[in-house]
């Protein structure tokens, strides 16, 4: 029996033949998973199974088209569609954010293996080898799509947003960024955490990596 999403539901049933359906991300998704997890998106541990996890994504606004690209990569592992969501700030401003998430699933268990420390709550950390062992070409442009920036307007350098990660944990990727991929960079204080500055030397090899090959 052939179980399409549409036909899911709030059946489980139903659920659980479209997730049997499923079986490992393909590379393209587990190489986006890689870079998509060193920014932003959160990966969450199932309350029910131990080895099942899912991925939450969310945007702001003016990342909407980005954030529907990500989702029309994802979207088998998606039942529903990306959400508008409205919140209003500490200053009475409404912001707009777009949000969807995957079904949990076993399939996630390799990324949570290399991103979550069981021992802090299953806080998102670095270990020595994501970048190393991990990161390819594609991995690293999704990753500066997601946190990456032009430091200056006036210079080449660049900077990828590593501020959810602590010093030793920017450290180990500012040097395996360096022995993989040759980039020159360093950890640099900003507001009390912690970016990698990508030295304008490095500027052509960046462009190489955003290339996808």
């Amino acid at each position: 029996m052939c179980i399409s999403k549409d036909q899911i539901g709030s059946s489980r049933k139903f659920l659980r033949q479209y997730k049997e359906k499923l079986t490992s991300l393909s590379q393209i998704e587990f190489e986006n998973a890689i870079g998509l997890c060193l920014g932003d998106v959160s990966l969450q541990k199932s309350v029910s199974n131990h080895e099942e996890f899912r991925i939450k994504f969310e945007w702001g606004d003016k990342h909407k088209d980005y954030a529907f690209h990500v989702y029309n990569i994802f979207q088998r592992w998606c039942l529903s569609e990306t959400k508008r969501i409205e919140r209003r700030n500490a200053n009475g401003k409404i912001v707009v954010s777009w949000r969807f998430q995957t079904i949990t699933h076993r399939a996630f268990l390799p990324l949570a293996n290399l991103f979550l420390d069981a021992e802090r709550n299953y806080r998102k950390s670095i270990r020595p080898g994501i970048v190393k062992d991990h990161l390819t070409d594609r991995a690293f442009a999704y990753w500066y799509m997601d946190d990456g920036s032009i430091a200056s307007k006036n210079r080449l350098g660049t900077v990828l947003h590593t501020q959810g990660f602590d010093l030793s944990e920017v450290q180990i990727l500012c040097q395996e960024l360096t022995e993989k991929f040759a980039l020159k960079c360093w950890p640099k204080l900003n507001k009390g955490k912690y970016c990698i500055v990508i030295s304008g030397h490095s500027f052509d090899i960046i462009i190489s990596l955003l290339s996808l090959g």
